[in-house]
């Protein structure tokens, strides 16, 4: 498809803290997006925090200490004749993210969710790859804080194990895939989730992701608008 490049794009965030009350804690952030000049990406996120809450008298309270990670692996189908890999193996505490304050306290912070993705795919035609996914997630929570004062009804049906398949199509029409300028990569999924490996909810979803590249003029310098259209 003409759009594999020699070129490596790393980059990687880190941060560490220490204190008495939670110890060593900090997250590491690493990505390639081209593997030894292969198109493979590659991805490791790694953190330790402490769910400190911060009080109403500007006390903080100290919460539960929690590590997640997330690790990557994809391989594109470049053209035709290759197939389409990607592997996730994640065990996260919701978004990768701490919270400051009351008011952006919720229950979904506390949700924990292990798991793996995996999906296999070919290209089809010049700029297509369509792909099939599997996905299994063992969810639950945390120790919810009384002032969130989840239902019973809410902590009961809280822990679940969702086994999903599914399909994607991707619509690949970028100038370039490390940094476009101009151009599309559209994404649409399909997924039913049910009581095969072991799942315990059933539900179907539908997602889109759409975006486009467009430079203000033809210059090479010209600034490009990037527009994102997601919805599900």
């Amino acid at each position: 498809r003409g759009k594999k490049s020699a070129s490596c794009f790393s980059t990687i965030a880190a941060a560490a803290g220490f204190d008495e009350a939670t110890g060593l804690v900090g997250f590491v952030d690493f990505s390639e997006n081209n593997v030894a000049g292969t198109a493979h990406r590659a991805q490791v996120l790694w953190q330790r925090n402490s769910t400190a809450r911060l009080l109403d008298n500007g006390d903080f309270e100290l919460g539960r200490i929690r590590s997640a990670y997330l690790v990557s692996y994809d391989v594109p189908a470049v053209n035709n004749r290759e197939t389409a890999l990607g592997l996730q193996v994640y065990d996260t505490n919701t978004v990768f993210l701490p919270f400051f304050a009351n008011n952006q306290d919720n229950l979904r912070n506390y949700e924990i969710r292990r798991g793996a993705k995996a999906r296999v795919g070919k290209a089809w035609g010049r700029n297509a790859t369509v792909y099939l996914t599997a996905r299994r997630d063992d969810v639950g929570y945390d120790p919810i804080p009384a002032n969130l004062a989840p239902s019973a009804i809410e902590l009961f049906n809280a822990d679940a194990t969702v086994a999903a398949l599914g399909a994607s199509l991707q619509l690949d029409g970028r100038d370039d895939i490390f940094n476009p300028r101009r151009g599309y990569f559209h994404t649409v999924s399909y997924e039913r989730a049910g009581t095969f490996l072991g799942g315990t909810r059933a539900f179907a979803g539908l997602n889109a992701d759409l975006r486009s590249y467009t430079p203000f003029n033809a210059s090479k310098q010209s600034p490009v608008l990037a527009v994102r259209l997601m919805g599900g």
